[in-house]
């Protein structure tokens, strides 16, 4: 019996700093990339009409604290992705690398421009997951970066 309550009090304690850091196991105050300006960039954007993940690398602020949140323009509209339910992209601890989903229903393979902020993990305002206007700037972002696709 004792060893069944040691053992649940490991599973707590453990789920416990896992959930502190938004379920990474990172230290928090290590920098991806060292320190210096926070800057996010793609390293894959995939082609319009594919159905492949966008990716990208984060420097300059610690990846247990900040997440990414990516806009896509398509049918005369900016949408977040990949939910409007799960707007939030972790940032994996070290590498400071990140991978979005943005084709998850409708048109979405085919929109023409893409927008990815870097945000506090801590900020608990979600986005209209349909955005009237371009997202130029999102409350609390400490970086951005865009690009434009064409057929």
């Amino acid at each position: 019996m004792r060893m069944r309550v040691f053992q649940l009090v490991l599973v707590v304690v453990f789920a416990s700093l896992l959930a502190g850091c938004g379920g990474k196991s990172c230290d928090s105050t290590l920098p991806a990339g060292g320190g210096g300006t926070p800057t996010i960039t793609f390293t894959h954007v995939p082609p319009i009409g594919s159905g492949n993940a966008l990716e990208g690398t984060v420097t300059g602020v610690a990846p247990c604290d900040y997440d990414v949140v990516v806009f896509i323009y398509v049918e005369s509209a900016w949408w977040v992705k990949p939910y409007a339910n799960a707007q939030l992209t972790p940032i994996s601890c070290g590498s400071g690398e990140w991978s979005a989903n943005i084709v998850t229903g409708g048109d979405d393979k085919d929109a023409t421009k893409i927008i990815a902020f870097v945000v506090p993990s801590s900020d608990t305002n979600p986005w209209s997951a349909l955005v009237a206007g371009p997202p130029v700037t999102l409350p609390g972002a400490v970086a951005s970066t865009s690009v434009t696709r064409t057929p």
